[in-house]
């Protein structure tokens, strides 16, 4: 592996030293080439499935995170800060575009199977930073295509090191903690199939270096030690070749399967798995941190963030959301944290350290999200803008530096929109994939619709039913059929949903799906909707799925729990609404006005990562690491 990521250097060099050489002949001055060699360096470390609530300096009821919390004592520390999605494959992708799914077309989830990814007229913030001159790795979880042209290497990273999607999408020698408990990887015959409802099929987790796997299934006790080591490599070697870097860091923690190094184990961490894993994530940030310190303190900034909020459904497994319960929506069922438009689902811990820039010890109350650090970090690197494309996040430099404090607020009470607002998309929890469903509008938050039943995927007749994600169908008794329509849909939709209980049931494992409305008939086909049992709460429970119009308004100022909305009838609702509906008319129509992505969901068996077809699990016989040891909370060595 060292020998690939040197390799991997090598050429990163000599790209690093070609851009330089590019834009010599582009016409910059001997001065500005001086300054090409002083373009900062950047870190995001992404945290997969936090809570608000886990970072001990927002929150002060877990003490797992000393080093996060010394770097908000050191850095800038956001306590309004927003993923772009409430699930993993959207927010990275708005997190790498700049954009919101209905811009750059992921607004789901993709599979071990799919055989698309991120669009491909999509440009990433590695494509602009590598047109710039930097050196540009990728270490951890990528979930946005590892097929053809999608895999990270053609996306504008030199170096990928990592799991191609999240740590629960296939069985490994080590399952860890998780609800339900998942079997271990088959180690023999085909005919040792350990599935489980609700666990992901036998098809073994992969690590890949570049295009190679060299792992599979993965050993997920020290994949965080491996981590620490190629982002320490990457950091050392790119200072020392004196390019400008970009590494992106996503973490599989603090995502189901929990997983904790190796005996001997102490007694807290067979307690409390969670903390555990948070505290061997704090660690390893600890480690990157430090390297940046001995090595390009003043010229390296360091931003962490989230992915999405904790997922409920995980129960003792899951995070802390903090102060933001969503308890309007928690009375009536359902979870108001991961897949949701509730607080708890997109509001993350968020840190920013850059020593000597970014001030030290400061608590921003800005409203910010992911969507920023693309238009951030390409104005910080003065790259340009990919042309012919719309943004959705805004450059937060001011407030980075104190010259500003607004960030995403656009209402002064006279509908002047100086700013964007920030908009929340359906991420699972209810409605179609990637529609606006509650936007933020200073301390308002309006709901369109709310619930946490459910989300739909399209079978078409023609080409035959068929398993899009890998599921059964409940049980009789157990699924919803929508009243709407004509009789004789009513009648289509029974007989679907009698073929297709049987044909999913038999063909597939997974989550629980129900059948719902048949919407349309274009071109001869007959398309009827798939709908998944949506963000569970910890009892299981869901929620029903209401629309709201006009919409229900919080004050967030008043009420982070998100309780009590606003009277309708009141004076406060009257001024707000108009601007909220202004916000929501204006997006549409900006949307629908721009260049826009689609991105390719189709399945196929042969697009599964796989090292050995031979064998059920996929198995590479002969790399399955040794065992590591080390004390819990620690990352082994």
């Amino acid at each position: 592996m060292e020998i690939l990521l040197l390799k991997s250097l090598l050429l990163m060099l000599i790209i690093c030293f070609s851009g330089l050489f590019y834009y010599h002949h582009s016409g910059l001055s001997s001065s500005d080439r001086r300054l090409s060699h002083k373009k900062p360096n950047f870190i995001i470390i992404l945290a997969d499935d936090i809570g608000w609530g886990d970072l001990g300096a927002n929150w002060g009821m877990r003490k797992d995170t000393p080093n996060l919390d010394r770097m908000a004592a050191e850095g800038m520390r956001f306590v309004d800060f927003h993923s772009a999605a409430s699930t993993c494959s959207p927010s990275r992708a708005s997190l790498l575009t700049g954009r919101l799914g209905l811009r750059n077309g992921v607004t789901h989830n993709f599979a071990v199977s799919s055989v698309g990814g991120l669009p491909l007229n999509e440009t990433t913030l590695a494509d602009v930073l590598k047109e710039a001159g930097y050196l540009t790795a990728v270490i951890g979880k990528w979930h946005l295509g590892h097929n053809g042209p999608y895999h990270p290497n053609l996306r504008g990273f030199d170096y990928y090191f990592g799991i191609p999607y999240s740590n629960d999408m296939g069985c490994t020698d080590t399952p860890g903690y998780n609800l339900p408990p998942c079997p271990a990887c088959p180690q023999h015959s085909a005919t040792e199939s350990t599935n489980k409802r609700d666990c992901y099929d036998d098809v073994a987790l992969p690590l890949f270096e570049n295009f190679t796997i060299i792992q599979q299934p993965v050993n997920l006790t020290n994949l965080a030690a491996k981590y620490t080591e190629k982002a320490i490599q990457f950091i050392h070697s790119s200072s020392q070749s004196g390019c400008p870097f970009f590494l992106y860091l996503a973490l599989a923690h603090v995502h189901v399967p929990l997983v904790l190094a190796e005996p001997p184990w102490n007694l807290s961490c067979l307690l409390d798995p969670y903390g555990a894993n948070l505290r061997e994530m704090d660690a390893l940030v600890g480690q990157i941190k430090d390297k940046v310190d001995s090595t390009a303190k003043e010229n390296t900034f360091l931003w962490f963030t989230g992915d999405n909020g904790p997922w409920s459904e995980k129960c003792e497994f899951a995070g802390s959301i903090g102060p933001y319960t969503g308890q309007w929506q928690r009375r009536r069922g359902g979870s108001s944290a991961k897949q949701t438009t509730w607080e708890g689902g997109h509001r993350v811990p968020t840190l920013a350290y850059w020593a000597g820039k970014i001030p030290a010890n400061v608590t921003s109350f800005a409203t910010l999200s992911t969507l920023d650090i693309f238009p951030t970090l390409v104005s910080l690197a003065n790259a340009s803008f990919p042309p012919n494309r719309r943004f959705d996040g805004i450059d937060a430099s001011g407030v980075l530096f104190r010259q500003s404090n607004k960030g995403h607020k656009v209402w002064d009470g006279y509908l002047m929109f100086s700013f964007k607002a920030l908009f929340h998309p359906n991420s699972g929890a209810a409605g179609k994939f990637g529609e606006i469903q509650a936007l933020r509008l200073d301390q308002y938050k309006a709901f369109y619709l709310t619930a946490s039943a459910g989300y739909r995927l399209a079978l078409r007749t023609s080409l035959g039913l068929r398993c899009l994600l890998q599921a059964v169908v409940p049980e009789q008794g157990q699924g919803r059929i929508s009243p709407v329509g004509t009789s004789r849909q009513l009648e289509q939709r029974n007989s679907i949903l009698a073929a297709a209980s049987g044909i999913l049931r038999y063909n597939c494992q997974g989550p629980t799906w129900l059948l719902s409305l048949l919407t349309d008939r274009t071109g001869g086909h007959s398309t009827y909707y798939v709908s998944l049992g949506g963000a569970k709460a910890c009892d299981g429970s869901t929620g029903q799925e209401q629309l709201h119009q006009p919409p229900l308004v919080f004050n967030l100022q008043r009420d982070m729990q998100e309780q009590e909305p606003l009277d309708k009838t009141s004076a406060e609702y009257r001024a707000v609404l108009p601007a909220v509906s202004q916000a929501l008319h204006s997006i549409l129509q900006d949307v629908a006005s721009d260049n826009t992505s689609v991105a390719d969901y189709a399945r196929d068996p042969a697009g599964t990562p796989c090292c050995n077809p031979q064998h059920l699990a996929c198995r590479c016989q002969g790399t399955r690491s040794s065992s590591s040891s080390g004390r819990c909370g620690t990352v082994l060595e």
